[in-house]
């Protein structure tokens, strides 16, 4: 005669409900094809350059001896070297449509193969991002 007996003791636990906040704040700026710290002529000078729709018309890019162009792509810029320039880029509202535009912003300091991309909120007037590459040939 076999008796099992089982002593078994239940818990009941109030589950902690999980908040999940969604950041609609983030920003994201990498290379497109082959990520390294050199930037080749047409081989890795694309960019992704994705952010909320409510943070275009408050987020620019600072390019010293380069400047970047829109793709058919909105969420993909191209890098297009200009040695001793300095070029600023950020989305333009017009005609409740979003345009990405480079425009001149100086002489820059650096040594001509030197590319120093900074990604700004002008909200905050704060850098978010920023990255230095090489340039080569």
């Amino acid at each position: 005669m076999f008796i099992i007996v089982i002593n078994s003791v239940y818990y009941s636990q109030t589950p902690t409900p999980i908040k999940v906040k969604k950041q609609n704040n983030l920003v994201f700026f990498y290379q497109k094809d082959l990520k390294t710290d050199t930037i080749w002529k047409y081989k890795n000078n694309l960019f992704y350059f994705i952010l909320n729709d409510s943070l275009r018309h408050c987020t620019q890019i600072l390019i010293d001896n380069g400047k970047f162009i829109s793709t058919p792509n909105d969420s993909v810029i191209e890098f297009v070297f200009m040695p001793g320039l300095k070029y600023e880029a950020k989305f333009l509202i017009e005609n409740k449509q979003n345009t990405f535009q480079s425009l001149i912003n100086g002489i820059t300091q650096f040594n001509k193969n030197e590319i120093i991309i900074k990604v700004m909120s002008s909200k905050q007037d704060t850098f978010i991002i920023e990255n230095k590459f090489y340039y080569k040939n």
